[in-house]
């Protein structure tokens, strides 16, 4: 038990620096998530499942994860996507309200 909740920890903690490092070089949660064939669109999901998800979804049938933590996780990494969205479209507005 303390594993499992260790490695959900951890989990957390790695996927939620790593989405700050990343958003802060520009690349956004649809380059993590989001993937296809070489013909889709970026940011179109397809038929292919997120990366994360199929991660997520193999730890739970594995039972390393209860689907319960991995709906915490994907709620906690949404809630992150939203805030980090709203900070650039804030530093965005600042930028433009400065040239003006």
């Amino acid at each position: 038990m303390r594993k499992t909740m260790f490695a959900a920890a951890a989990l957390v903690l790695l996927l939620g620096v790593g989405s700050v490092v990343l958003a802060d070089h520009g690349i956004g949660w649809s380059a993590l998530t989001n993937y296809g064939d070489e013909n889709s669109k970026p940011g179109h999901r397809g038929r292919s499942a997120g990366v994360l998800e199929e991660v997520l979804a193999d730890l739970v049938s594995q039972g390393t994860l209860a689907q319960v933590q991995v709906d915490l996780i994907m709620a906690a990494l949404q809630e992150k996507q939203e805030a980090l969205a709203q900070a650039r479209q804030e530093a965005r507005e600042r930028l433009e309200s400065f040239w003006e």
